[in-house]
């Protein structure tokens, strides 16, 4: 029997971040707890699924945390969905950190990449060895299944002799919510758009017995990953950690969105941790808290999208137009504010641009296109929008400036009105085509056929009443006449 007791200190909260050093001292404790069981996957899945096959791989460290300069075994236990071992199976280990150098087990031959057959056992194992401190970070895949762990070198030389730990924490992750833990994909985050959520599962386990009801920490090392339902300590409204208990399987649940603060061009590695409260464990008559670690990684947040429009795009000459810039990133959120967006003309001299450079506010910018003084070759000036390597363009019409634009006559009257009435004004001026507006359409409603407008009567009013006629035509100018019903 297994009981909980006492809580880890969390006065003033954790916290968004726990230290290297905080997690590592934690992690000291850790043991490899090789055919224990009590984990998730693999030994507690239901019987009678596809035996044979591939169907859950573990990866073990027989250590997380070890000096610069020692090795450190891992081994992956693949199984099938009845939980025996798959042997002869090809495992493919890889180290995605800059520190350590994989092995071969008794081997010294060193690549990034290793491959380890499984034994009658179902267990593949490699060594890794880093002469730097920090973390090194293995991955063990097979046939589409993966599982990853991470190891800590440091240079501390009071690691020896440190007391063994009966609490496992095995964390796993289902980073697309199809309820399957640890496929490949699942610890990628920002591969396509609304990619930004993972499922972090801890299964918590003393001498190979689940434990139910334990309280577990999980923590982020990256202020883009936030908590949702968790603690907020910097008032933020995001939550910076959060505390799941274990239920009857021992398992405990947390959610990380990460909501990228910036444009990076590289992966970036982003650690979960689990810490759970105090267990009393009968056998060592004492308490024991446990900790792990899972590796995420944060793919690239790039501009993957540049638009732009101009308001209006077709303007006299020495007109203005109004640009619109939006830039989008390949997370589907906005660009950061402070975007840089260079603009530049295609054909110039063709007009000009009243900034070179704006600078985005929740994804957008806006800047001025003034024509140019006469109607450049071929008609048409193009504006280019280039942010983070990605480009839009728009092409703006040039014409020449029209004469006044007008209404004639600018009033009339259509006297003892009746449904049907019509009365025609003559648009003189401006730039074809025009468009028309009436000021009631419940009593008059407009129509424009080359430079004709149309005034139709629809209803009649009680007592005499003035229409304001509008036309506007195709590079924004206007000109009203006034339309009165004159009624007996």
């Amino acid at each position: 029997m297994i009981k909980k007791r006492g809580k880890l200190d969390k006065s003033g909260g954790p916290g968004r971040y726990v230290g290297v050093l905080g997690i590592s001292l934690l992690l000291l404790s850790l043991s490899f707890l090789y055919g224990c069981g009590g984990g998730a996957g693999g030994a507690s899945e239901p019987g009678g699924n596809s035996p044979g096959v591939a169907h859950t791989l573990q990866l073990f460290p027989e250590k997380n945390v070890a000096q610069t300069g020692s090795y450190v075994y891992l081994r992956a236990k693949l199984m099938d969905g009845n939980g025996n071992p798959i042997v002869g199976a090809t495992v493919n280990f890889t180290n995605e950190s800059i520190i350590g150098t994989l092995y071969a087990a008794g081997i010294e031959a060193a690549s990034a990449t290793i491959t380890a057959v499984t034994d009658g056992n179902g267990v593949a194992s490699v060594r890794i060895r880093s002469t730097t401190p920090g973390f090194a970070n293995v991955v063990a895949e097979h046939a589409g299944l993966r599982d990853m762990r991470s190891i800590y070198f440091t240079t501390n030389d009071t690691l020896n002799g440190y007391v063994f730990n009966p609490i496992s924490v095995y964390l796993e992750v289902d980073g697309d919510g199809d309820g399957v833990y640890n496929e490949t994909e699942d610890f990628n985050i920002n591969e396509y758009p609304g990619d930004d959520t993972v499922v972090v599962r801890a299964t918590v386990s003393a001498l190979g017995a689940l434990v139910a009801g334990v309280d577990v920490t999980f923590t982020a090392d990256n202020p883009d990953a936030t908590f949702p339902g968790g603690t907020d300590v910097d008032g933020d409204g995001l939550g910076d950690y959060k505390i799941s208990t274990t239920d009857s399987f021992g398992q405990a649940y947390a959610t990380v969105k990460v909501i990228p603060s910036g444009i990076t061009n590289a992966v970036v590695v982003l650690n979960i941790q689990a810490v759970t409260d105090y267990i009393f464990v009968p056998e060592f008559d004492a308490s024991f808290a446990g900790a792990s670690m899972v590796s995420l990684f944060l793919q690239p947040v790039v501009i993957d999208f540049v638009d732009i429009y101009a308001n209006p795009d077709v303007v006299e000459v020495g007109a203005d137009s109004e640009l619109t810039i939006g830039v989008r990133l390949n997370t589907g959120e906005p660009a950061p504010d402070g975007t840089s967006v260079q603009l530049t003309i295609d054909n110039p001299p063709c007009g000009s641009i009243d900034t070179p450079f704006v600078q985005t506010t929740d994804g957008n910018a806006t800047a001025t296109f003034t024509a140019p003084s006469a109607v450049p070759a071929g008609g048409i000036c193009t504006v280019t929008a280039t942010a983070g390597g990605v480009s839009a363009s728009v092409d703006i019409v040039i014409v020449e400036a029209a004469t006044a634009l007008a209404l004639l006559p600018s009033t009339a009257t259509i006297t003892d009105p009746q449904v049907n009435d019509t009365f025609d004004f003559l648009i003189v001026g401006g730039t074809a085509p025009y468009t028309a507006l009436s000021s009631n359409t419940s009593l008059v409603t407009v129509a424009v056929s080359g430079t004709t407008l149309t005034a139709t009567v629809v209803g009649v009013p009680a007592a005499d009443t003035d229409v304001t006629i509008t036309v506007v035509d195709d590079v924004g100018n206007t000109a009203t006449a006034t339309l009165t019903l004159d009624v007996p």
